[in-house]
């Protein structure tokens, strides 16, 4: 089995990231893991080396930085510490399935994929659904006002339903909760861009796919649980920057300024809605205080368009 480096950054928040990423160590065998604390409160990174323990402490790296970092800039700081042939991608808030490393290197190597992903499912009332299997994008139309089209399969659907009819599929584009990349591509595009805010970052690299002509490749023998922990007081402010209009908007500018996508588009308008959906949704452990959370958090996203 080839080398690889687990890369942990958050997505939106800390809490529970300690136990969550024990389990993750527990699931990736003697591997190195580099953890990216940006923003984590000192308490949280005292309690994440604890859980890590003396057993794994040999081979997971923290690295603390103050300030909360959007995914892609977290994630070149944690590839600069790598090492070995892959890069394993992995934001804090997931669940991942036992050997699903394993299981996606080695048909990684096999198929001779360049980027390689789980099925991606979240808790549903029956047991968990679909949340993404990857998907192919289209762009049509001329330069600075082409448009892009997504095609996504089963979404919502319970996945004991459909597990017997999902294959391993090349497919362009992953979701950004976790992905396993060849180190050499990495390279190859000078790491991730940095200009994409937490938004639109797994379409950037499925474009980058595209334009090469390599491959992406859905491994459904391993899952991802997208499960968010509630929303932690003190978590509000990494929440209100990570889904704040001024991420997006900066996102989605910077990628169509790129590929020279149209801005003014429809189709963006999707995930605009769905931006907007998780702010409305905000779960905390106090229900009384879920109604108040949108006008908390309208001055922090003020600020942070300062």
């Amino acid at each position: 089995m080839p080398d690889a480096t687990v890369i942990v950054v958050a997505r939106d928040r800390w809490t529970a990231t300690p136990t969550r990423v024990r389990r993750l160590i527990d699931t990736t065998g003697t591997r190195p893991v580099v953890v990216v604390a940006a923003g984590a409160r000192p308490s949280v990174v005292r309690e994440l080396a604890q859980s890590i323990g003396d057993d794994a402490g040999d081979r997971v790296e923290i690295v603390a930085n103050d300030a909360f970092l959007p995914g892609n800039e977290a994630r070149n700081i944690g590839a600069a510490r790598a090492t070995g042939e892959w890069l394993a991608f992995v934001e804090n808030d997931v669940v991942m399935s036992d050997g699903w490393l394993d299981a996606l290197l080695e048909r990684g190597v096999a198929t001779g994929a360049d980027v390689v992903f789980p099925a991606f499912l979240v808790p549903g009332a029956d047991g968990p659904v679909v949340h993404g299997l990857g998907c192919e994008i289209e762009v049509d139309g001329p330069p600075g006002v082409q448009r892009l089209r997504e095609t996504q399969h089963h979404i919502g659907r319970r996945w004991d339903d459909v597990e017997a009819e999902v294959g391993e599929t090349e497919r362009v584009q992953s979701e950004p909760h976790c992905f396993v990349m060849r180190r050499s591509l990495y390279d190859d595009l000078g790491g991730l861009d940095p200009g994409l805010l937490g938004w639109f970052d797994h379409t950037d690299l499925a474009l980058h796919l595209r334009a090469r002509g390599t491959r992406g490749l859905l491994v459904p023998q391993a899952t991802c649980l997208y499960d968010p922990p509630p929303l932690a007081l003190n978590d509000m402010p990494t929440f209100a920057k990570r889904w704040g209009a001024p991420w997006f908007e900066a996102s989605l500018r910077h990628l169509c300024s790129t590929w020279g996508l149209d801005p003014l588009d429809d189709g963006w308008r999707g995930h605009a809605s769905y931006r907007a959906a998780i702010r409305r949704s905000v779960p905390t452990p106090w229900p009384r205080l879920n109604g108040l959370l949108a006008r908390v958090s309208a001055p922090l996203e003020s600020a942070a368009r300062r």
